[in-house]
């Protein structure tokens, strides 16, 4: 098993490497990148180096050297001729949590070939594979893929859509074409054809280890989960496992996130309270990484990725059992939704203490509509994180939409 894993690195690292061929003409711009630590610093300059003590940036003409812990993401500005174009192609999933975009796949019970970007193929052993999408999820049918994905599973599952919903046969995947998909059902075997795919589900074998704590995303859109990474003369080394790394010439590189163990964005939590008290008939619930009318977060005229979006009235409690340190946000209005409405007042409350209360108004001259309020908490010793956003003085609901945007908690 051990031999197996070793040649599917190897093999990844090929083609990586023939990936990064030609990069190097930028190298000027290439290495130009924007750091952020766990304290929320950002910095932009030359990366001269990365190891596992350390990266050593160049800024403003001198050398600063961030030690590595502190480190939460690094990214550059892609280098838009190496983006691939992925729309239309399949996704598919490793069993490490790698992403990749392939544009087809053979695959016998043995390994399997992707054929990645520009003709490049990664041939890594079957037993890799986690799931295939063909032509990636839309609207509620993510919801339904985790459903399927977290369900005992016993055998692979072939993942079909009838009447606008998912579903699945159980059986055995077979050999891989550009034809279809073989399928045993029973004793029964029958070529399946990609139109009649929605998706594939491959039975999971045990993982061998703890998750890679890296993500490394590249800029022809694909997504590697390493356990480390170093920087040296222009090229990045990425390591999967013993004796097994991959290369590419630093301008491929798009972002590494090295957040995980150190930071949890508040939206990955399930809460354990809601509490919602509409001022009208409809009940405005709590939104994630999007709004209250399902846009991004919008506020300070920029979109925002990762966050929260309250209604008032809301109460919304968080267990955090006493595991982080930290909490910060940026907070306000959203402007997307009503820019000349909107008072709210926010506490924030641990283990019912108060540790912030504010109002945040459209009609103030500190309504964070151009620059959003940031908020950090001390959060030693909190079991249990509460936020409520409630009427303002003007105490109606319409606009009162409150971002928490990047909001994080930190060990």
């Amino acid at each position: 098993m051990l031999g197996r894993s070793l040649r599917f690195w190897k093999l990844l690292m090929l083609v990586v490497c023939l990936a990064g061929v030609g990069v190097g003409s930028n190298a000027a711009n290439a290495e130009t990148f924007t750091l952020t630590t766990i304290d929320g610093e950002t910095v932009v300059g030359d990366l001269v180096s990365l190891d596992r003590q350390s990266a050593v940036m160049t800024v403003d003409g001198e050398q600063r050297t961030f030690p590595r812990t502190d480190v939460v993401q690094l990214e550059q500005k892609a280098d838009q001729s190496q983006v691939m174009a992925i729309t239309g192609q399949m996704e598919v999933r490793l069993a490490g949590g790698s992403v990749l975009k392939v544009k087809s796949i053979q695959r016998t019970a043995a390994s399997s070939k992707l054929v990645i970007g520009d003709q490049n193929v990664m041939e890594i052993p079957s037993a890799a594979l986690s799931e295939l999408l063909v032509n990636g999820l839309r609207g509620n049918e993510q919801e339904r893929w985790d459903e399927i994905r977290k369900a005992a599973q016993t055998t692979d599952l072939l993942i079909v859509k009838k009447n606008e919903n998912l579903d699945f046969v159980a059986g055995v995947i077979g050999n891989i074409d550009a034809a279809g998909v073989e399928f045993l059902l029973g004793e029964r075997s029958a070529k399946v054809p990609w139109e009649r795919i929605y998706g594939l589900m491959f039975l999971k074998n045990k993982p061998a280890g703890p998750p890679a704590g890296i993500t490394l995303e590249t800029a022809d859109g694909q997504e590697l989960k390493v356990e480390n990474l170093t920087v040296q003369n222009g090229q990045l080394n990425a390591q999967f496992a013993r004796d097994a790394e991959v290369s590419m010439a630093i301008g491929k590189v798009k972002r590494v996130d090295f957040s995980a163990g150190k930071i949890r964005s508040l939206s990955d939590l399930k809460p354990v309270v809601v509490n919602v008290k509409p001022f009208f008939n409809r009940e405005w619930q709590p939104a994630f990484d999007r709004n209250t009318h399902g846009s991004p977060l919008f506020i300070g005229g920029k979109t925002y990725r990762k966050g929260l979006c309250l209604h008032s009235y809301t109460e919304i409690t968080f267990r955090l059992a006493g595991e982080f340190n930290q909490f910060r946000c940026l907070a306000g209005l959203d402007q997307s939704i009503n820019p000349k409405r909107g008072d709210v007042n926010l506490i924030i409350k641990g283990d019912g203490k108060t540790l912030y209360e504010g109002n945040f108004s459209a009609t103030s001259t500190q309504s964070q509509y151009v620059t959003p309020l940031p908020i950090e908490l001390n959060l030693a010793g909190v079991n249990d994180l509460t936020f409520i956003v409630d009427f303002g003085a003007d105490q109606i609901d319409i606009g009162d939409n409150l971002n928490l945007v990047d909001a994080r908690l930190i060990r």
